[in-house]
């Protein structure tokens, strides 16, 4: 596998560990998701659902804060727009990469004749230390399915695209936040989905390392709670020698949202529920009376205990 290092260790270049810490420590190398659970920089989530732990997978992430264009990888994803040209953005991740790679970057871009939204075009990395850049073309964020799904392909060709020339470890910008008006919640919940699914089918065993890049400190955080949420720690992660004991469970329970964490499911929407009893908890509910239920079948609940809609069949 090839070593992934930083190229400088200059103030201005330091990289740091995803972390819930406010100010962690620097590092000198991207943490595996197993090192960032020993190291207590990441805590497993609250979920209840949540997939099977895997410490092949948390082996092979890597999630760190800092510039993308110091690593050395096989190739570095970064975002870009149609005509595959160059951000004039200030602090953006593409204008940066440009100007560490220098102008025969460009000129390899302008070559390639553009390129749709949701693909993405390979080039080389010329001064940079990745050999390969892999230029994602994002969607802007107007609040569609499309959108979303064009973030979705961008992210998988980047990675079919990576595999297909040989790339064996892989740097992922957040190519649809920041300019591209993407939520950042939103973007990473996305990524990490997408590849979590690349990484178990037919061409995960190709690449030994995916690092998740956070150009800012917000977007360290929304990694720190995203990621344990869909890479679970395995006992060994935690420190255990036998099987790791299951999440806590408070009196009340709470459901999945999807990108956007928890929602809070009090037991009073359950109207098939007991009387209370003593050392029920919020409601008079016990964590044996709350059931997991549909979004649909919550709301349906909520609106017939209110307002008398939807009456039993």
């Amino acid at each position: 596998m090839d070593s992934v290092v930083l190229q400088n260790m200059s103030s201005s270049h330091t990289m740091y560990p995803v972390s819930r810490e406010t100010n962690p420590a620097p590092i000198m190398e991207p943490s595996t998701l197993s090192t960032l659970y020993r190291t207590h920089h990441l805590r497993r989530s609250s979920m209840l659902e949540q997939p099977q732990p895997n410490q092949r997978l948390n082996g092979k992430i890597c999630a760190v804060r800092g510039e993308i264009s110091q690593l050395r990888v096989d190739a570095i994803v970064t975002p870009a727009n149609t005509e595959l040209s160059r951000s004039d953005v200030a602090d953006s991740v593409d204008g940066a990469l440009h100007r560490a790679a220098g102008p025969n970057l460009l000129r390899d871009c302008r070559a390639l004749g553009g390129c749709p939204v949701g693909a993405a075009r390979a080039t080389g990395g010329h001064n940079l230390r990745a050999r390969m850049v892999i230029h994602a073309v994002s969607p802007v964020h107007d609040g569609t399915l499309q959108c979303r799904q064009q973030l979705r392909s961008a992210y998988l060709c980047s990675l079919q695209l990576a595999v297909q020339h040989g790339c064996r470890s892989v740097a992922l910008s957040s190519i649809s936040a920041g300019i591209y008006g993407f939520p950042s919640r939103e973007a990473a919940f996305i990524a990490v989905r997408i590849v979590r699914r690349f990484l178990l089918g037919p061409s995960g065993h190709l690449l030994d390392r995916v690092i998740f890049v956070a150009s800012t400190r917000h977007e360290a955080e929304v990694y720190a709670r995203c990621l344990p949420r869909h890479f679970p720690p395995t006992a060994a992660d935690l420190g255990f020698t036998g099987p790791a004991p299951p999440p806590t469970i408070p009196p009340f329970s709470f459901r999945n949202s999807g990108p956007y964490g928890q929602i809070y499911h009090h037991p009073a929407v359950d109207n098939t529920q007991g009387p209370p009893s003593e050392g029920s908890g919020p409601g008079g509910a016990t964590v044996a009376n709350v059931r997991e239920t549909s979004l649909l079948e919550d709301v349906r609940a909520t609106l017939q205990q209110w307002f008398g809609c939807f009456p039993g069949s």
